[in-house]
């Protein structure tokens, strides 16, 4: 029986042990799941990397694309502005230029306006002095006309007076030598 005892404790010893390696292999099955989602885990968060690295690099890459575009398009705009700047400064220089121009052109005209003023008001001063002096030379001329006549016009009256004192004399003495005679 000893025999019997010790197959049964064998058993029981086998059993035990076959217990312990399956509790062993239980645990080592779960440390190996936890390994193998730590090593997922990790291939994920490395997948992650290289994807947000792809990501990044591509963003990058957009970002340096999208810069040279808008550089490339700002640079244009800034030589068509440069130009139309430029034009409008040429513009503005030729408009100048005229207004200058005629800036002298209306000083020049005021200046002509003014001698033409000053040589009109002359001549009509000239013109008012000629016909003055033509009405006094007039004037005098008619005055002397006028008195001439009047000396005319006295001298025949002194001369009818004369005459008709001594027609008045004559009738008087023929009027006294008529009543004489009579």
């Amino acid at each position: 029986m000893s025999n019997g005892l010790d197959h049964a404790d064998a058993d029981s010893y086998y059993r035990r042990e076959e217990i312990e390696l399956e509790k062993k292999s239980l645990i080592l099955q779960k440390e190996l799941k936890r390994v193998e989602e730590s090593r997922m885990q990790l291939e994920l968060a490395a997948s992650r990397k290289v994807l947000q690295k792809q990501a990044k690099d591509k963003l990058e890459e957009y970002e340096a694309k999208m810069s040279r575009n808008m550089e490339t398009k700002i640079r244009a705009f800034m030589e068509e502005k440069d130009h139309k700047v430029g034009e409008i400064r040429e513009f503005r220089a030729l408009i100048d230029s005229k207004l200058q121009k005629l800036r002298q052109v209306l000083t020049d005209l005021q200046t002509k306006e003014e001698h033409l003023e000053t040589a009109y008001a002359a001549a009509i001063g000239e013109i008012h002095s000629e016909y003055k002096e033509a009405l006094e030379m007039k004037s005098r001329e008619v005055e002397a006309e006028v008195g001439e006549r009047l000396r005319t016009m006295v001298k025949a009256m002194a001369s009818k007076r004369k005459d008709a004192s001594r027609h008045s004399k004559t009738k008087s003495r023929t009027k006294r030598s008529g009543a004489k005679s009579r």
